[in-house]
């Protein structure tokens, strides 16, 4: 490659860097709330599986469970 190339290539990815930065920084801070997130849906969708095979008490779990995903879906809102 010529010097040109790289030097364009350089110039290029350091105009990205404070983009990636704020990105990498919300990512940060959503981390908790999305790791939390994704184990109360694998959490719910168990307990769906469960309602769908008749366990009448998969219902009131499944329930508190959206509920508990609301709380968490307006708080993960309220950060961004």
């Amino acid at each position: 490659m010529s010097i040109w190339i790289n030097f364009a290539r350089a110039r290029a990815e350091a105009a990205w860097m404070p983009a990636i930065e704020t990105l990498n920084q919300f990512a940060n801070c959503l981390s908790p709330l999305f790791e939390r997130w994704t184990q109360l849906t694998d959490a719910y969708a168990k307990q769906f599986f469960l309602m769908h095979r008749g366990d009448k008490a998969a219902r009131l779990e499944a329930l508190r469970l959206a509920q508990e995903l609301q709380r968490l879906n307006r708080s993960m809102s309220a950060e961004v």
